[in-house]
């Protein structure tokens, strides 16, 4: 018996069809309401969206003529009409039994989800932006619940699925899992680059941005990474062109020719989409002989290749899985990927940005003439929040509650509609935060008293050196612990080998002076030419500004900024700089994997900095490295004793 069939079934037996709510009547949730009105057994009977003739306009192509509003939905559907609400919570109030979110919206999926598993309803994810944020969470809940929390079929993670696990059902090794890519990526697009196609392709700028740069695609297969428990090979993966017939030749591990660091790993590929694959492989000769008499291949890596996923067309088969075999297609087994991003364009003039760091919130902008300000966000007139907003108008940033213009000093520039700026105003200053452009970076000085900056930015002359490559590799990390907790990890020396398993124990030189920090580690390094001598010397200036330099075998400049966002959160930045070879920037080599290891060692160290709890007087033994002096020196940035 099919699905379909089994919801015929169970419509005979209850009376009335499986009652489907949706969240979002975009692109995709329209083509589901379309689908869903084609499909025998189930009904979409509600619907919201922030445009209630969008929510009109899905009901109506579901196959529903009647439609009450708001307080009149939850009878509408009653009556086996449909019901269109304004606040997306009242979907778990409503007589339904499964909702899809397709929102494409982080946290209104989380809000959606959240109140409909609470209330017993069943939830499809076609927003697997949420579920790269909270799925873990949703997913332990709906177990709470005894309901089902699910990507929905059609999109790229479940298809992605049902291929491994076919795999791993045939008895094969999975090697690699992923889709095919055939957007040209270009991971400077924007909304704004993108507005005449989009607009020709119908489709909303953000969401064409997001397929065009790439994170749509991290997105995904992140969430296949942790619905499946294989991790990405690498940051941003792989993703080489391939046609689909060489797939068993490239998406393998580098020791037979391919590009993956080992077996069992999540990857795209540039060409075979809108298909999506499982790279396996059999050390069986019997199984190398069949599956090359079924023309897979000489093997021993095989392509499992399915041409197309139909997204919401697909996509009601989910309710079926659901509410019939009690299944979700896909949720997070385990929490190994995660997506992090940053600025794809640098901050031009005009451009205005909330941000939040030291516990509070600021508003960073450029003006026209090309001033870098940041300022407390909140306007003195009534609240509002700059960032939010606000523009630029004769290089002050405009309020966008009543146009109230500050200068980037923080004092009122003009109100546009006062006779005249009153005496009280002129005397009020928004608290502005000292700032310097360096290293193309902008770095901020926060004193929690405001005192004015006591030392300078430590300028780096390779980015500007043409022996050097011309842009960093970025990396960032979210990090829930105090910043000093992270600080003293360079000093530790004992840690390096017991949690990131160093062959042998560091031997290095810490000295300080003033604001600042040197330690000098001498790295013989072992390669096919044999042990090649280096160094690596850590400096930091002040306690968010460290840089590293690996010299020897390679040359690297590692930039590690680590910022306060709350007491117990940072974000932590990577920037690495390579040095050309032979005029050319290495893919490869030392470099890569001096990279790869830093940030092997930052996911290592993470799960302690945020178990732990920081001890005041620690008992220390005589080779733990210079924690007690590094201590002394860190306290000198603190200007309270409860910081």
């Amino acid at each position: 018996m099919n699905l379909t069939e089994a919801l015929l079934e169970r419509e005979k037996d209850l009376g009335r069809p499986v009652r489907v709510g949706l969240v979002g009547a975009g692109q995709m949730g329209t083509g589901l309401a379309a689908q869903i009105g084609k499909i025998q057994g189930m009904d979409l009977v509600a619907c919201a969206d922030i445009d209630k003739n969008r929510a009109e306009k899905a009901l109506t192509l579901s196959g529903m003529n009647s439609i009450g509003y708001d307080n009149e939905a939850s009878s509408s559907i009653e009556k086996g009409n449909g019901g269109v609400v304004s606040d997306v919570n009242a979907l778990a109030e409503l007589p339904i039994d499964i909702v899809y979110e397709a929102t494409g919206v982080p946290w209104v999926g989380a809000e959606v989800a959240y109140s409909c598993l609470t209330a017993g309803k069943h939830v499809l994810m076609l927003n697997v932006e949420t579920d790269v944020t909270v799925g873990l969470y949703l997913t332990q809940l709906s177990k709470e619940k005894n309901v089902i929390y699910s990507v929905a079929n059609g999109d790229e993670p479940v298809v992605c699925k049902e291929l491994y696990d076919f795999s791993i059902d045939t008895g094969f090794e999975v090697v690699c899992v992923g889709k095919g890519k055939n957007n040209p990526l270009d991971q400077k697009a924007t909304p704004d680059s993108l507005s005449s196609e989009a607009k020709k392709k119908k489709m909303n700028p953000k969401m064409l941005a997001s397929f065009v740069d790439g994170s749509k695609t991290m997105i995904e297969m992140t969430s296949l990474s942790n619905g499946i428990g294989l991790p990405l090979d690498k940051v941003g993966m792989n993703g080489p062109v391939s046609e689909v017939q060489d797939l068993n030749k490239t998406l393998i591990p580098k020791e037979d020719g391919g590009v993956l660091s080992e077996s069992g790993r999540v990857d795209f590929a540039f060409g075979p989409a809108p298909g999506v694959f499982s790279i396996v492989k059999s050390d069986s000769q019997t199984v190398i002989e069949e599956m090359e008499y079924l023309s897979m291949g000489e093997g021993p890596y095989y392509t499992l290749y399915r041409p197309y996923h139909l997204a919401s067309v697909e996509a009601p088969r989910s309710v079926g899985m659901a509410i019939i075999n009690n299944e979700s297609g896909l949720q997070p087994k385990t929490w190994i990927s995660e997506v992090v991003g940053h600025a794809k364009k640098d901050l031009e003039p005009g451009d205005v940005k909330p941000v939040r760091y030291f516990g509070q919130d600021q508003v960073l902008f450029r003006t026209s003439t090309g001033e870098v300000a940041m300022l407390d966000a909140y306007c003195p007139h009534l609240g509002a929040h700059l960032g939010h907003g606000g523009i630029i108008t004769n290089d002050c940033i405009e309020c966008p509650f009543h146009a109230w213009r500050w200068k980037p000093d923080g004092t009122i520039g003009e109100i546009p509609y006062a006779n005249k700026i009153p005496p009280r105003a002129k005397e009020t200053q928004i608290f502005k935060y000292p700032t310097v452009e360096e290293n193309e970076l902008i770095y901020a000085w926060y004193h929690p008293k405001g005192e004015a900056p006591t030392f300078d930015v430590q300028v780096h002359s390779e980015l500007k050196d043409p022996e050097w490559a011309d842009e960093w590799d970025v990396y960032e990390y979210n990090v829930g612990c105090h910043i000093q907790d992270m600080a003293e990890n360079a000093v530790d020396a004992a840690h390096f080998v017991y949690v990131h398993g160093v062959v042998s124990y560091p031997d290095f030189e810490v000295s300080y002076d003033g604001h600042k920090r040197i330690s000098i580690q001498k790295a013989d390094m072992e390669t096919p030419r044999g042990t090649v001598p280096g160094s690596i010397t850590s400096k930091s200036s002040g306690p968010g500004d460290g840089f590293t330099k690996f010299e020897g075998i390679c040359d690297t400049l590692l930039l590690g900024l680590t910022t306060p966002i709350e007491r117990e959160e940072v974000i932590i930045r990577f920037f690495f700089l390579k040095k050309k070879v032979n005029g050319e920037v290495p893919e490869g080599g030392v470099a890569a994997a001096i990279i790869k290891d830093i940030n092997k060692q930052v996911k290592e160290d993470i799960p302690i900095w945020e178990n732990k709890k920081f001890a005041n007087q620690p008992v220390l033994c005589d080779r733990d490295g210079p924690i007690a002096k590094f201590r002394r020196h860190y306290a000198t940035f603190y200007a309270n004793e409860d910081a």
